[in-house]
């Protein structure tokens, strides 16, 4: 059944080719991010022109900085990254970096305090609210 439609796939797309049909693929674009909504099961980002929120299970960040990105998508801007186990607020100065592509981003964290690897990356779609859980 799956390389039947793995075949319908391919036959469809040539069949586009051949009528002069391209397909299309994500580009990477520079300039602001603007306001978006971006998530999925481990992070959510709420984009305004300003900044941002960032929501992780056991954390949240703030970004007080527009998002701009350069021409291959990659943006890296300064903000704040705080652990919030139970009823604490553990705030830490951070660096978000990540690149957009067509709808995809992949967005980590760089919290020098907390660790000297990142944090993510994170795979975040734009359109879908963070689904993960969250620390209570």
């Amino acid at each position: 059944m799956r390389s039947r439609q793995l075949c319908l796939a391919i036959a469809a797309t040539l069949m586009a080719a051949a009528c002069g049909e391209s397909l299309r693929i994500p580009q990477a674009q520079g300039g602001p991010l603007g306001p978006s909504v971006w998530g999925g099961q481990e992070a959510g980002l709420v984009v305004t022109d300003t900044g941002a929120t960032v929501q992780f299970a056991c954390a949240v960040g703030t970004i007080s900085v527009a998002i701009v990105r350069d021409a291959a998508g990659h943006f890296r801007v300064p903000g704040i990254y705080a652990l919030t186990p139970g009823p604490a607020y553990l705030p830490h100065p951070a660096t978000y970096d990540g690149t957009v592509i067509g709808d995809a981003m992949a967005l980590s964290v760089i919290v020098p305090e907390v660790s000297a690897q990142p944090v993510g990356p994170f795979a975040l779609a734009r359109g879908v609210p963070f689904t993960g859980p969250v620390c209570l």
